[in-house]
């Protein structure tokens, strides 16, 4: 638990954006996990100012962190990354004789 308040205290000094994975999902649509600037770390919680549209802060006990990702991409960018790689057309190449006939 010590190095992971020393770690997100690190990241809040060099305002760093960080994605924080939950033990449990919490908020807005369930989702696992908070992107976000930190604004405070104390011993047992973190502050975390949400980029995106919410625009507020949230406490998260330390308890509650799986994981940190520091350096994350704001949702909308990670977002619009995940579109550009599902629209790609893929291509399959057969090799005969690898396949089984069931």
């Amino acid at each position: 638990m010590e190095g992971l308040r020393k770690e997100l205290y690190k990241c809040m000094r060099q305002n760093r954006t960080v994605e924080v994975i939950l033990t449990s999902d919490w908020g807005p649509d369930s989702r696992p996990y908070r992107v976000g600037q930190l604004t405070r770390v104390d011993d047992g919680i973190i502050e975390l100012k949400l980029d995106g549209s919410y625009g507020s802060c949230i406490l998260i006990p330390l308890n509650r962190i799986a994981a940190i990702i520091p350096d994350a991409p704001p949702p909308e960018a990670a977002a619009a990354t995940d579109e550009a790689e599902e629209t790609a057309p893929v291509t399959l190449n057969v090799i005969e004789g690898s396949a089984k006939v069931l």
